[in-house]
């Protein structure tokens, strides 16, 4: 982990344990915790739980290696992969989120709007969809309550979606019971009919489309589209690099997943297990954007910085986030784009559940 996340992660924990003492407790959790090392958005405070599918998942419990490290590929883990799309540019990542961070959060107040602008960025540019929650990029999962995947989302800002209303109108509800995570994806209650009409999934008459996720239909599935299952596996054991997929034992016994390369960085194997980590070639960037100059900024991603110029991309132009704390520093101070008035992000969240 690289000084600036260490940081940035170090902070997240502060702004949780204040969110604790308010409904809609938030826990932030470790590495070896029993939680995934991101945020989690629970019932009761400083609580997991493992994943409860109407299907159990079927196939081997992958064991552990002499080394200590789980016995799984990344095939093993997601059979039924589709073949990835042309993967997003880090100067894609950069203009689709600075796009999209100009409407991620529904305020009135400009001012707690323009604060927020550059935590949107940092979520983003990082695979989320909101601050305070997973990345959806490297897990290859939809994003919550939603069918889309993060790349679909980027892409769709990037071929036209340049409004909030048009962003907003990407997102379409899953209502076929659909759960993901690290882990995978399951369902939450048990179906009884199951269609393929193209890469339409029609589930006891509800429908969803695969392709905005990346996945096919698939009748042999329990989620109606061929996205990454649930595969049992043998706890404890050490994570390990398959190529540039990150793979693991979770406290929960199942196989987590995450694809290091959905923006071009790699998976590193480390006497303690393995990590996602920015290309060996990125000269490394502080997190989040730089200051406006000249009607552009710098937003850093996967340890590069691109330049994202507002009027060029047509997201109105450069503005600056005021510092928020009393000693005159700020937290991911730097510039945003003004694209135009807010609107209602996605609902819903995710855990992962078992680290």
């Amino acid at each position: 982990m690289n000084a600036e996340k260490r940081e940035r992660r170090i902070w997240l924990v502060g702004l949780v344990v204040a969110g604790a003492v308010v409904p809609g407790c938030f826990s932030y959790h470790s590495d070896d915790s029993g939680c995934d090392a991101h945020v989690v958005q629970t019932e009761g405070c400083l609580l997991c739980s493992c994943p409860e599918p109407a299907v159990a998942p079927s196939g081997p419990r992958h064991g552990v290696r002499p080394d200590g490290r789980v016995d799984v590929t990344a095939a093993e883990a997601w059979p039924d992969r589709p073949p990835r799309a042309i993967a997003l540019t880090k100067e894609d990542i950069a203009e689709a989120c600075a796009i999209y961070a100009t409407c991620a959060f529904p305020k009135d107040d400009e001012s707690l709007r323009t604060s927020t602008a550059t935590w949107a960025e940092v979520a983003c540019t990082e695979g989320a969809t909101a601050p305070l929650t997973l990345s959806i990029a490297d897990r290859g999962i939809p994003d919550p309550g939603k069918n889309e995947s993060f790349e679909f989302l980027m892409r769709g800002i990037l071929d036209g979606a340049r409004d909030c209303d048009s962003i907003a109108a990407l997102f379409t509800s899953n209502v076929t019971g659909l759960a993901c995570q690290e882990d995978g994806c399951y369902t939450t209650e048990k179906h009884g009919a199951l269609a393929c009409e193209g890469d339409v999934a029609v589930v006891d008459g509800k429908r969803r489309d695969c392709s905005r996720s990346g996945m096919r239909c698939s009748v042999d599935s329990p989620t109606g589209c061929t996205d990454r299952p649930l595969t049992l596996c043998e706890s404890p054991a050490k994570d390990r690099c398959d190529g540039d997929v990150k793979l693991g034992c979770d406290g929960c016994g199942f196989v987590s997943y995450h694809d290091c390369s959905w923006n071009g960085g790699r998976c590193v194997e480390t006497p303690d297990g393995a990590e996602c980590q920015d290309p060996a070639d990125a000269p490394g960037c502080p997190a989040g954007s730089s200051t406006c100059t000249d009607g552009h900024f710098d937003l850093c991603v996967a340890g590069s910085p691109v330049t994202v110029n507002c009027a060029e991309i047509g997201a109105g132009e450069c503005r600056d986030m005021p510092p928020l704390s009393t000693d005159g520093g700020s937290i991911y101070p730097g510039g945003f784009c003004t694209l135009g008035a807010p609107v209602t992000p996605p609902d819903g969240g995710t855990s992962d559940a078992g680290r």
